[in-house]
């Protein structure tokens, strides 16, 4: 158990000396929170009640899709996956360590949203906060194995990069955080359900009216994933 904590705490370091991903993880996402959450509450004073939420989503997005998978493709497409086979360290312990740094990471900025929106926006603050964080920790959780799931599919930067932006940008543009879903034609409304981002956003902003049926979309997208992931995970092993 110590080894585990040790390298996710190794790889906290890691990723935080990686300019790729310290740039998706904290600066984009805040200067975002920071721009974006000064026009909207600015033109819609009504956006005061869901801008913690929203910003929140973006920025888990935001590092789960562009961040996440920067050092899994840094591992699995060099030759440092022979040295953990070598030393006879299973691969899975770096997509564990992967997972935990990003959830660290990722909870770290949301918490940084939570705490700065009510002073500079006057936000309204969820009303119940144990709740909201269990919750924020599964949206979270979801995004962060996609973006695993994603590294793990690279064999490039490049091939990365368009699987992120397949994902990042709907999810952005689609999820009700730019604006509601309300707006969106009925078909396309339809497609955005198999965002986490769009259930992240619904259970976020509905903590009082919580149920199996508003949870269940984001754990079923969070079993597939995991399963999209072992089957890749296993191939890589044979290989």
């Amino acid at each position: 158990m110590s080894e585990i904590l040790y390298s996710v705490w190794l790889q906290c370091k890691l990723d935080i000396r990686n300019k790729n991903v310290l740039i998706v993880y904290y600066i984009l996402p805040l200067i975002f929170f920071l721009v974006m959450g000064s026009v909207f509450t600015t033109i819609d004073p009504n956006a005061k009640s869901r801008i913690i939420q929203s910003m929140s989503i973006v920025a888990i997005s935001m590092a789960a899709y562009l961040g996440t998978p920067v050092p899994i493709v840094e591992i699995f497409s060099s030759d440092i996956k022979k040295t953990y086979k070598v030393g006879n360290i299973p691969l899975w312990v770096i997509l564990l360590t992967s997972f935990l740094s990003a959830l660290v990471h990722i909870l770290i900025v949301s918490a940084i949203i939570f705490i700065i929106s009510p002073i500079i926006f006057k936000a309204d603050i969820p009303s119940n906060i144990l709740m909201y964080f269990l919750f924020l920790i599964l949206v979270i959780s979801v995004s962060s194995i996609i973006g695993i799931l994603i590294g793990l599919m690279s064999k490039s930067n490049t091939v990365m990069t368009m699987f992120s932006q397949f994902i990042f940008l709907p999810s952005m543009i689609l999820s009700g955080t730019m604006f509601p879903r309300e707006m969106l034609p009925s078909v396309i409304g339809k497609v955005s359900n198999i965002l986490p981002a769009t259930h992240g956003m619904n259970i976020l902003t509905s903590l009082g009216d919580v149920n199996l049926k508003l949870i269940s979309p984001l754990f079923l997208i969070g079993i597939i994933a995991l399963g999209a992931l072992a089957i890749v995970y296993r191939k890589i092993q044979i290989d």
